[in-house]
């Protein structure tokens, strides 16, 4: 076997170990060859950074790209010195851009196999997500911070009293070193002076879940004896269960010689307990970022109002928008900017007011009202909200920059004749505060009882459309479109909802509540399916009409939304030119370029599209003009008042006039009069659809019927 194979050889065999080691721990992994610059990634490794197999491809650029933007240069540099063996491992940690907008922090390790020369020719490795275990050292070192500043001797053990943890008070009067104390017992400071008893009763309370306290006659590393008093507590996780023990020890050898030591020692443990209870609730009751209240603080004071029967006022706000503040500026010029969101909450809050900091950009804000003051009000809400509304969307300056920010807000009046739970206001103002933004965003809501009962409704509706879905309970409509001559030209495909007790239910019932769901994905789908039928239905039955499909904007933004199109017309048979994919015009202007690069993907097939509700959007040219459409649809709102009003019908006359001018079809939606089609066919050549010829009907009653 010549030197060549043999390194083929252990290169097969290494990528084998490789692959069997990662596939045990999850972790994704690469294989770079230098050569022709090929990069194979995983699916792990695309699944971490939150896509499928197919969704992104296996380059360098797929990599490149996705590095976080101010580590790029030095995760570029550190892989070039690596192939000039200027280093001899390949390890390290950047952070890399996932599909939902974060970074994730990613370990990755590999190592390259060098040809006769000692070149590199080929480099594979893993691709590990560290982000929890990064978060979790943030945590770590903030408590940290605050402990190893603590003026008392702090120790945190496991279950089996191994030290874990001891801050620098510990060294200094041990005179053992943390590093030292890691991982050794607290019985090396034993002196032997004690009676066992005393230790056996220590670990009896503490193994039932409670503290102890009382005093260790104790030896130093040098030798000398001293006296100790501490606080030992079970330390618990979510679950109620224990997992720790800390230890809050304050040295009283001085307190030992006399009574008023003894005093002062006394008072030092006092402040040292209340240190301890100040940590303890600052970790436990407080957001480290803004230094406001947490939730739990929220439910906790929410709770004492409601028990004392008191009167208030409870708002949530969330920075509208924020995701996208957040990218533009940064994450950590981002989190100044909460942290002044919480100082402007802490300028607003009166001598009971409290504020808290729910989640990344929601706030809470809770008035309470005195005896002197009138019971809490929609009216009296509304002030406070418009008065809260006005201080927080005053400008923030950040490195001598002005930063605006709108706010959504949602308000619930707490009252002492109600019976509530603090989690029933949290979520009645959440549901004014989501009525806020559905508003459009910076809005002031309070909360009525109809809310609920919509909310209630909506989530009714959704759970029955799932089961109706997957029952097949949908049906097709279609409803014809005709030419000034009343012969038909096409058909527009309806959803409709046979509902086994309702009956038939029109999509504006639920239509609304599957685009807030990922059930309008699957519905799309199968009206896309079932039109591409109907077109092959009538084709064989010698009729070829056009038929046109709508289009959600959810469905449109799916990356694999033109295989999906394709795939539907090549199963069923139908010819694509007979296919008009019906948008909107909000779809059209959030990403143009990806926009015009899936239509022109469709049209290249023969697939056409239409513009939807033209006119009652973003209408501009400057998009129009580049759009590969073959249609515009008037909405009905402008067919049914052009003659009555003057502003409608010159929107229409203007829209026909455009459409003429760029060589495009029209079709009239709602169009319910003789005047009506009258007054479009005097200006244009234009289709008609509405219930002057033709109301929507099943397509088996269509063919029945023989239309």
């Amino acid at each position: 076997m010549n030197a060549e194979s043999n390194i083929e050889k252990q290169l097969r065999e290494s990528e084998e170990r490789l692959a069997l080691a990662v596939a045990g721990t999850q972790d994704g992994i690469w294989d770079w060859n230098l050569i022709d610059n090929s990069l194979y990634l995983s699916p792990r490794w695309k699944e971490i950074l939150g896509y499928a197999d197919a969704e992104i491809p296996s380059n360098f650029s797929t990599f490149e790209d996705n590095l976080h933007p101010g580590e790029k240069s030095g995760v570029m540099d550190n892989l070039r010195k690596y192939l000039n063996g200027e280093i001899d491992q390949y390890c390290t940690q950047y952070r890399m851009k996932h599909r939902n907008g974060s970074y994730r922090w990613i370990l990755s390790r590999g190592a390259g196999i060098r040809d006769n020369d000692g070149k590199i020719y080929r480099m594979a490795g893993s691709h590990t997500d560290i982000t929890d275990r990064k978060i979790e050292e943030e945590r770590f070192r903030i408590f940290a911070q605050i402990v190893e500043q603590s003026p008392a001797t702090v120790v945190v053990t496991n279950l089996d009293g191994t030290i874990e943890y001891a801050n620098p008070k510990f060294a200094e009067t041990t005179g053992y070193s943390p590093a030292d104390a890691r991982g050794l017992n607290p019985r090396i400071l034993k002196s032997g002076q004690m009676d066992p008893g005393g230790y056996k009763k220590m670990w009896d309370e503490l193994k039932q879940g409670r503290e102890w306290r009382g005093e260790f006659h104790n030896r130093r590393k040098d030798g000398t004896y001293y006296w100790e008093s501490a606080l030992i507590a079970p330390v618990r996780a979510a679950d109620g269960s224990v997992t720790h023990y800390l230890a809050i020890k304050e040295d009283i050898t001085e307190r030992k010689h006399t009574e008023q030591e003894l005093r002062e020692t006394n008072l030092r443990l006092i402040e040292a307990t209340k240190q301890a209870k100040a940590l303890s609730d600052l970790l436990a009751r407080f957001d480290p970022l803004t230094g406001l209240g947490n939730r739990s603080q929220l439910h906790e004071e929410l709770t004492q109002l409601i028990e004392e029967k008191g009167t208030g006022i409870l708002m949530l706000a969330n920075i509208d928008r924020f995701k996208t503040i957040n990218n533009a500026l940064g994450m950590e010029r981002g989190d100044e900017l909460l942290k002044q969101v919480g100082d402007r909450f802490r300028h607003i809050c009166g001598q009971t007011d409290r504020a808290a900091r729910l989640g990344a950009d929601e706030f809470a804000y809770l008035v309470t009202l005195n005896a002197f003051e009138s019971d809490g009000n929609k009216q009296q809400a509304q002030l406070c909200l418009r008065d809260v509304h006005r201080e927080l969307t005053q400008s923030y300056v950040m490195n001598d920059e002005e930063i605006m920010l709108s706010f959504s807000i949602g308000g619930v009046v707490i009252s002492p004749c109600e019976a509530v739970t603090s989690q029933d206001l949290l979520r009645r103002a959440d549901t004014a505060l989501r009525k806020a933004k559905a508003d459009g965003g910076n809005k002031k809501t309070v909360f009525e009882y109809e809310m609920d009962e919509a909310v209630r409704e909506r989530y009714l509706i959704e759970t029955d459309l799932r089961r109706g879905v997957a029952a097949r309970e949908l049906r097709l409509f279609v409803q014809p479109q005709f030419d000034s001559a009343k012969n038909v030209h096409g058909f527009e495909a309806l959803v409709r909802w046979n509902h086994p007790e309702r009956g038939i239910i029109a999509p504006a019932i639920f239509i609304g509540v599957a685009e807030e769901s990922d059930l309008i994905i699957e519905i799309g789908q199968w009206v896309l399916s079932e039109a591409c039928h109907f077109i092959v239905r009538l084709e064989r039955a010698g009729r070829p009409a056009p038929v046109s499909v709508n289009v959600s904007p959810r469905e449109f933004r799916q990356n694999d939304f033109v295989e999906r199109i394709k795939k539907a017309v090549s199963d069923s048979g139908a010819d694509p030119t007979m296919l008009v994919l019906e948008v909107t015009e909000g779809v059209v202007i959030e990403d143009v370029e990806t926009v015009i690069r899936k239509m022109a993907a469709l049209v290249e097939i023969g697939v056409s599209f239409s513009i939807d509700d033209f006119g009652t959007g973003y209408s501009s040219l400057a998009y129009l003009k580049r759009l590969p459409i073959a249609e515009l649809k008037i909405d009905k709102t402008f067919v049914q008042d052009a003659l009555r009003d003057p502003n409608s019908g010159a929107i229409v006359e203007t829209i026909l006039a455009m459409a003429k001018h760029m060589n495009l079809r029209v079709v009239a939606e709602g169009v319910e009069t003789q005047e009506q089609a009258e007054f479009l066919d005097a200006r244009a050549k234009v289709i008609h659809q509405g219930y002057l010829f033709a109301k929507p009907a099943d397509v088996d009653t269509f063919f029945a019927q023989g239309e």
